[in-house]
Formats: C-alpha cells, structure tokens, sequence
C-alpha cells in the first residue's frame, strides 16, 4: 500500500500473551521524520533514560553507541557474547 507517496506495509500479528491482534505498520525510511515524529536515536535513548534506567546505564556502559546512540545499531550487531 502506498501512504502519501511511501511505500506502507500492513502486517497483523497475534499476540498470544494478550490473546489480540495487533497491525504493525512499517513504513518506508523519512515517513517519521517528515510527519515530525520523535523518532530518532536521541529521542530513543532519551526514552531509555526516563523508563528504563537499567537498560540505559547497560548501553551506556558496555556499547559504543555515540553520544546520541547513532551508533546503536552497529553497537548492536558487534556484541561480543563471551565477555
């Protein structure tokens, strides 16, 4: 499906913890950020901060995510499970 000239994907899924079906939109790259939403990588890591202080100290420790974790998607794919 095609949304405003991006390409827009329609998936449901099943739940099975909350017994409901669900819709995930995924949609093209530059969709969120025209349309002004707070998507970025400075806005995910200030929601880390604020609801999962755990998780925030663990990445700010153990990845090399950048000061605004544009980094955390190659931080990610690089972890090292030995250590």
């Amino acid at each position: 499906m095609v949304v405003n000239g991006e390409q827009v994907r329609l998936v449901s899924l099943y739940n099975s913890t909350k017994g409901k079906t669900m819709r995930l939109y995924i949609i093209g790259n530059g969709f969120d950020i025209r349309h002004g939403l707070p998507t970025g990588y400075k806005h995910f890591k200030s929601y880390v901060a604020k609801n999962d202080q755990e998780l925030y100290d663990a990445i700010e420790e153990y990845m090399p995510a950048g000061d605004e974790w544009n980094e955390l998607e190659s931080a990610l794919g690089k972890i090292d499970y030995e250590l």
